[in-house]
């Protein structure tokens, strides 16, 4: 079961986790890719958003001993302001790996 994934260097806790492998459309070559489902507090806003603003990042899952390059395939969230104290807010992110 996977927890936690870890997003450059910040850890995330995940309350859901897939992983699939799709075909590129340009190569041919499988790619991996991971759908992550969590949580942000109202506090944790800022350094998240900013993590996911990045183009490219480094994805790490220990649970599964995997690790790739990725970018944002897909991103929702249940809210789009939680500059608000005490709020939480749901985030689905799916990223596929990048080609070689």
């Amino acid at each position: 079961m996977v927890s936690e994934v870890r997003i450059n260097d910040v850890f995330i806790p995940v309350e859901a986790y897939e992983e699939e492998v799709v075909m590129s459309k340009q190569t041919k070559r499988p790619l991996r890719q991971v759908m992550l489902e969590f949580k942000v507090k109202s506090e944790d806003y800022h350094e998240i958003t900013t993590l996911l603003y990045n183009e490219v990042v480094n994805i790490h899952v220990p649970a599964k001993n995997v690790t790739f390059t990725g970018k944002i395939n897909e991103y929702s969230t249940s809210i789009t302001n939680l500059y608000k104290a005490n709020q939480v807010g749901d985030f689905k992110i799916r990223y596929v790996e990048l080609e070689k």
